[in-house]
């Protein structure tokens, strides 16, 4: 009866078993041939032996498992709403960055804009667009890139 071992490590080696069992030779596929007697004595002493029936079985599953599925449908895109579409925005309309920063009351402005009231990614903002040099202000703190902005201002 034809066995396998799943020890790679045993291809093309004589393994030496218990007196009952004896040597048993694994070829290049760590498949050997043994008799129906020593098959049940090696199921008993090594986990990893299995008969070539069950590595016959083992193989069909495999190849079942690897055969390439049938392709999968396509899919439709969605339709695009104007949600979904990318638009420009207008040269009125305020972009996100513009968005989160506040107004500012011509009426009763005196002057002074708490920094510390816009967040890091605002006040990056503020010094890209000022026009400063990043490598200066990229990474700093909050507080120290506040007080850069008001060295700079």
């Amino acid at each position: 009866m034809k066995i396998k071992t799943t020890k790679a490590h045993r291809a093309n080696k004589k393994v030496q078993y218990t007196k009952e069992i004896g040597t048993v030779q694994f070829d290049e596929n760590c498949e050997a041939e043994v008799t129906q007697e020593q098959f049940d004595a090696l199921k008993l002493v090594d986990t990893s032996i299995i008969a070539a029936t069950q590595v016959a079985n083992v193989e069909k599953e495999k190849q079942v498992e690897t055969k390439p599925d049938a392709p999968e449908p396509v899919k439709p895109e969605p339709e695009k709403t104007k949600e979904t579409e990318t638009e420009k925005p207008a040269e009125d309309e305020k972009t996100q960055v513009d968005a989160d920063i506040p107004e500012v009351d011509d009426e009763h402005f005196d002057g002074e804009v708490d920094l510390n009231e816009f967040t890091v990614k605002e006040l990056h903002e503020i010094a890209k667009e000022a026009g400063y040099p990043e490598d200066e202000w990229k990474k700093l703190k909050k507080q120290d890139l506040i007080e850069y902005l008001k060295n700079k201002m």
